[in-house]
């Protein structure tokens, strides 16, 4: 191909791609890595698990047939699952591979981004277009909003769908010079795969006829349909495998705030947005994605709810961004007639951000920095434009102010990658700059308590692992000030005040949790847990048999296969003096470990206790049988 002449250029900005994600390589999994890697039990198959990937829902592997309901809406992207399914069968479980993977993969989509600019704007007869491709692809590579795509192993089907879209494009452009069915059947190919990784590529269906138009002379759109035809046939073959594995079914909006940000709560119920609110809220986050590409600080990983307010289009901010993006669709359509190239990167930009922008149908989240990453193609072609211009009457000005800004995204992009280093880095350092997510802060609660288990040896004091405790309960109680029902932050609280060994708050909490969902098995199972060591506590250490029993009794009633229950709760009868009940639940122990002496031991206190002298003896016989050294330091 003549265009890869270009290779030095573009050769630079691959290694470039490389080097300022090098320090990602010493990571672990992080966020949604472990439902698509290191938890998902098709890419932990390996090649065998790609029958499985191909003819599953994504997220299957990893929440499995009585959780698939966990995350709303289907996701067919089973490309991506199976590279990592191929590395795993190649190098295992290793973070460090899959991050290479995806640094490589990224360095490629970068080469590829400028081969596609190169040959577009050779089209376009544009004046030093391989300098504005270079530029173009320049600002793309080092743009910190990128690395939550590349930082976040997940993220390879952001990468792999813009890859597939951006090699759709270069085949149809040759196709429209050389008019080599081979180019119109690769461009059909890399669509299919670019869909086949993430559906947003879907909007090729409009950016792919207006680069077509742009490089047409005003008799050929004609021309166009063949093509376009091709590429509708692909998006709706690829639409019947999806609709055929995931179903046809339309899913209702879900009335949970993790899963539907547009939902607000009226007293104690969840009730939906008015149209202005949730309008006001599109159109707000829609100025905010602006306001990354220009300046993109702070970089968030999560805006779940309320880290993005509740607007209305009465306020200012949602007024503004209606203005400015009607205006500039407005604009843009007018100027496309004559081929505009500005007008062409607006229309770009817009589509590409059309199907995650909520108009079109609800996304389950406000906002996120990875649906930039093929808008951002546009963006960064309006930056080359504009600094090919500047440096073409500006020579000296243009080049340094652009190394400037080169240096300044670097800067950026390296010293966020850190923040993706593990769960506890990421979530701990984003809770700083996203207070009111109430997901963020379930997340950071979350992770400290897992990070405090992990280097539980290290705490000098129960003084200490209680302060820490503290700061879980702080995000927890702002997670909750938020989402009142959110019940995976109550069972967190209840897990933190468990380890703050206060018992009786760890058993409302986990009601609670149980209030929001009367199913939520881990909740009613630490809640039997919680009982039970609230039992202990006021036979134990406060003398109060009487509430001992009343934890003990409910402890029971959630499971009456533990152990350590049925003993306590036999002790808390006896100090009660129903020794008759207390016989009862020691002769269930006995039966369930027959070779434990110590159990036989309490039983035959039991029924001391209850006069049963003979009984007594015999069991007392039992238990000097199981273990004699027990009776001969007596």
């Amino acid at each position: 191909m003549d265009f890869l002449k270009k290779v030095p250029k573009a050769a630079i900005v691959s290694i470039l791609a490389c080097i300022v994600y090098l320090n990602t390589l010493g990571h672990e999994f992080v966020l949604d890595d472990a439902i698509v890697v290191s938890e998902n039990v098709f890419t932990q198959d390996g090649i065998a698990g790609w029958p499985d990937l191909l003819t599953n829902d994504t997220f299957y592997g990893f929440f499995q047939a009585d959780k698939g309901n966990l995350v709303s809406g289907g996701r067919y992207r089973p490309l991506s699952p199976m590279f990592f399914a191929l590395i795993y069968q190649v190098f295992g479980n290793n973070a460090f591979i899959f991050h290479l993977f995806n640094i490589l993969i990224y360095s490629a989509c970068c080469y590829i981004l400028f081969l596609f600019f190169t040959l577009f704007l050779r089209r376009l007869r544009l004046k030093k277009y391989e300098d504005i491709a270079f530029i173009g692809a320049l600002l793309f590579t080092l743009h910190p909003v990128h690395t939550e795509v590349v930082a976040n192993i997940k993220g390879a089907d952001e990468i792999l769908s813009a890859m597939g879209g951006l090699a759709c494009l270069i085949f149809l452009l040759r196709f429209h010079q050389y008019r080599k069915n081979k180019d119109l059947i690769l461009a059909a190919v890399t669509f299919f795969l670019s869909l086949l990784s993430k559906e947003n590529t879907v909007t090729l269906l409009g950016i792919a006829p207006l680069t077509w138009w742009m490089v047409s002379p005003k008799s050929g759109l004609k021309k166009v349909v063949k093509p376009m035809l091709l590429l509708g046939t692909t998006f709706v073959m690829y639409f019947i495998i999806r609709g055929a594995i995931l179903g046809w079914s339309t899913l209702s909006t879900p009335m949970e705030l993790m899963n539907n940000p547009f939902l607000k709560y009226e007293g104690q119920n969840l009730v939906e947005f008015s149209a202005s609110e949730k309008l006001g809220t599109n159109f707000y986050t829609l100025l905010k994605y602006i306001q990354l590409l220009i300046f993109p600080h702070p970089l968030i990983h999560d805006y779940y709810p309320r880290q993005i307010p509740i607007y209305s289009m009465t306020q200012l901010w949602p007024i503004l961004s209606f203005v400015f993006h009607v205006g500039i669709a407005i604009w843009a359509l007018f100027k496309i007639r004559n081929r505009n190239i500005w007008a062409y990167g607006v229309l770009f930009y817009l589509m590409a951000m059309s199907i995650t922008s909520n108009f079109v149908f609800p996304v389950g989240t406000n906002m996120s920095e990875r649906f930039l990453f093929f808008p951002s193609v546009a963006f960064c072609l309006l930056g080359g434009i504009a600094f090919g211009k500047l440096t073409e009457h500006r020579k000296t000005l243009g080049w340094a102010l652009l190394g400037l800004i080169a240096a300044l995204m670097a800067f950026k992009t390296i010293t966020r990658n850190p923040a993706w280093k593990d769960n506890y880095t990421l979530f701990n350092t984003d809770v700083k700059l996203a207070p009111n997510s109430a997901k963020l802060r379930n997340a950071a609660a979350g992770s400290t308590i897992d990070h405090m288990i992990a280097n539980i040896k290290t705490l000098k004091s129960d003084e200490e692992k209680y302060a820490i405790m503290d700061q879980v309960l702080d995000h927890l109680n702002v997670a909750l000030s938020i989402h009142p029902k959110y019940k995976g932050a109550h069972l967190l609280r209840g897990n933190a005040y468990m380890y703050k060994d206060d018992f009786e708050n760890a058993v409302a909490a986990y009601e609670n949790a149980l209030r929001v969902d009367q199913a939520y098995g881990e909740a009613k199972n630490n809640l039997s847990i919680a009982l039970r060591q609230a039992g202990r506590e006021f036979g134990e250490k406060k003398n109060d048999f009487k509430k001992s029993l009343e934890f003990l009794k409910r402890s029971y009633e959630i499971n009456q296969n533990d152990a350590e229950t049925i003993r306590l709760l036999g002790v808390a009868y006896g100090m009660n003096g129903n020794h008759p009940k207390a016989i009862e639940l020691f002769s269930k122990l006995v039966e369930r470990e027959p070779k434990n002496a110590n159990f036989w031991k309490m039983l035959g206190t039991a029924y001391h206790n209850n006069g049963q002298m003979e009984e007594r003896d015999r069991v007392l016989s039992k238990a000097k049988e199981l273990d004699p050294s027990s009776f001969n330091q007596q």
